[in-house]
């Protein structure tokens, strides 16, 4: 009960504002429902800490479903994080939608994100792979569907059935790791992953996490960008990196492994790079997606998947933060500072336990690359906090209360987490790789800053290596976007819609009774070939 009550007051908030959208149109009473709703589960799931874990399993939850295989859900230590995380995003997004009221007086919006969260949950705390298949395929679905009715360009769909495409590919290599175990005589579970499957369900994740193959669907946002964008943006994800938690150790071999590094290094450094020069936070948001999902692959094939914990929960909260960080006004650049604190990886920090599983004894080429990755993303954080927002004098005295109080409760979920959210969580790390990557940030933050007082059209160096800079960026951009797949896929439909409609002209035309007979008598003349 304690799994399915969250889930059904989502749902009951998810319906009673679909009817009040009916019944009386406007966003108040639909935005206060919501407030309610997600404070009385978040109070909730405070409690829930001192109570796991707790299971729910569901048989018969198909007619003709394989009998012995019900639907399992856990809340454990891995997976109450990501909930509990995920939960407090639901209320801040709701309360920070105060500023955004004006703009945005729809309630689907609204009704859209809690619906994603309480899909969400069911696939974070999934506890066997039919479970998570299931909710996977279901989220991906409404994702789906979400970006294809508010697609406001052809290229937002474009992107969203690509997206979609390799979802799906981590769907069916997530099938193929359950029949595999099935083949082999084993039962497999989430919590006791045998080493045989696990290989595969973490190509599933790094399909699913656009690591594996570096792949970054999402460059294009559409209207919504906050509020339901976040929610969309951070559920899939989330329900991958419990799945990477919950790896054994030694999930590959050591010359897998090394292969396995090397592509999500270059992830890790291209992603933050692009983090850094994005024109704003929501522009890099999937290249910040994608930075995180790096390390944390790196955690589990190097057998600390524990460690992913510690940067999943980091992507989730202090990127949140600064994703519904529209107005800025006074000293509100505090709060997000904070959320730049947690990431910092220092001594005892949220992010701290994370180099365990990056920094193993001996020193490699990929520890360079992973400090850099990391100070590349705190740059860009910084820069993304000190840019123009919005500003907030016209709106109303109680927005200037409960916007802060929205942004203020993601910092302080992920110092929650990084104190109370597991065993081994509030820990010193590799204090030297979180000293060294804070020496670092503050060293490219400098030559940023001595650069935009340089200004590039005045030193033809600097504008040769902007110029550079953009076009590269903006050539990998597209490469990884994988729009040009789907162009390809794009051209040989045509072509092979163009090949069926000529040949039924053919056939339907005078001579079409000629050449049926001549596609029979060849047709036989093969039967023939073939038996003898």
């Amino acid at each position: 009960m304690n799994i399915l009550a969250p889930v059904l007051g989502l749902a009951a908030c998810f319906a009673a504002i679909m009817l009040l959208a009916q019944i009386r149109p406007g966003i108040g009473f639909a935005w206060l429902l919501s407030v309610f709703t997600s404070l009385a589960i978040t109070i909730f799931y405070v409690f829930l800490r001192w109570r796991l874990p707790s299971t729910l399993v569901i048989d018969n939850w198909l007619p003709g479903a394989i009998p012995g295989i019900p639907l399992a859900f856990q809340l454990d230590y891995i997976s109450w994080s990501y909930s509990f995380g995920f939960v407090v995003l639901l209320f801040a997004v709701i309360l920070t939608s105060s500023v955004r009221l004006q703009n945005q007086s729809s309630p689907f919006s609204l009704a859209g994100s809690i619906g994603i969260v309480a899909i969400g949950l069911l696939a974070i705390q999934a506890v066997n792979p039919i479970s998570l298949i299931v909710c996977w395929a279901i989220l991906d679905l409404v994702e789906l569907t979400i970006e294809v009715s508010l697609g406001e360009r052809k290229a937002l769909v474009n992107q969203a059935i690509v997206a979609y495409a390799f979802r799906t590919g981590g769907v069916l290599l997530a099938i193929l790791a359950v029949l595999y175990s099935r083949n082999q005589g084993i039962l497999l579970t989430l919590t006791s992953i045998p080493p045989q499957a696990a290989f595969i369900l973490v190509v599933s994740v790094g399909l699913r996490l656009g690591v594996i193959p570096l792949h970054l669907p999402f460059i294009q946002e559409s209207q919504n960008r906050r509020g339901l964008g976040d929610v969309l943006r951070m559920a899939s994800p989330l329900s991958s990196f419990v799945l990477l938690a919950r790896l054994p150790a030694g999930v590959v071999s050591q010359d897998v492994t090394q292969y396995i590094v090397l592509i999500a290094a270059w992830a890790a450094i291209y992603a933050s790079a692009r983090w850094l020069a994005a024109e704003d936070e929501l522009v890099g948001r999937p290249f910040w997606l994608i930075s995180f999902a790096s390390l944390a692959v790196v955690c589990a094939i190097q057998g600390d998947p524990g460690a992913s914990r510690a940067w999943g929960t980091v992507m989730l909260t202090s990127g949140s933060v600064l994703f519904l960080f529209p107005a800025r006004q006074g000293k509100l650049w505090l709060i997000p500072g904070m959320g730049l604190l947690s990431m910092s990886g220092l001594p005892f920090s949220p992010a701290a336990s994370g180099w365990y599983g990056i920094y193993k004894p001996g020193w490699s080429w990929y520890h360079l690359a992973f400090l850099v990755s990391h100070s590349m993303l705190m740059t860009g954080y910084l820069r993304h906090i000190l840019r123009k927002g919005e500003s907030m004098s016209h709106l109303e005295r109680w927005i200037h209360v409960v916007y802060p109080i929205g942004l203020s409760l993601m910092v302080l979920a992920g110092w929650v987490l990084g104190v109370l959210g597991w065993e081994g969580s509030f820990r010193p790390g590799v204090w030297w790789a979180g000293v060294s990557s804070v020496l670092l940030f503050l060293m490219i933050s400098l030559l940023i800053w001595l650069f935009q007082r340089e200004k590039p059209e005045n030193n033809i160096s600097l504008l040769w290596v902007r110029v550079a800079f953009i076009r590269l960026s903006g050539f990998l951009g597209r490469l990884f976007s994988l729009n040009w797949l789907f162009r390809v896929f794009q051209i040989f439909y045509s072509g092979v819609e163009r090949l069926i409609q000529a040949i039924t002209v053919i056939l339907e035309g005078d001579g079409g009774v000629i050449w049926a007979l001549i596609m029979l008598a060849l047709f036989i003349s093969l039967l023939r070939s073939f038996g003898s």
